[in-house]
């Protein structure tokens, strides 16, 4: 049994359903970011304008597919 990150609900699987609703109302599943934390460092900085501020973390755009049921990124 695993706690939903979103509801801290007991769960069988990852999400909640309850947790999923409040992703988006028709999202029935949510399948894990195919990227390892390496691959996501390095799509930040492909992206990112070259711009360095001090003890700011890399970040990356996504977008939900609630049909496919996961996140793109995006630039």
């Amino acid at each position: 049994m695993n706690i939903c990150p979103l509801t801290y609900q007991p769960t069988a699987g990852k999400y909640s359903p309850e947790g999923l609703k409040k992703i988006a109302k028709n999202l029935t599943g949510l399948n894990p970011l195919n990227y390892s934390a390496e691959e996501q460092r390095h799509e930040a900085a492909k992206r990112a304008v070259k711009m360095s501020i001090q003890g700011v973390q890399p970040k990356i755009s996504a977008v939900l597919d609630v049909s496919a049921g996961e996140f793109k990124i995006v630039d």
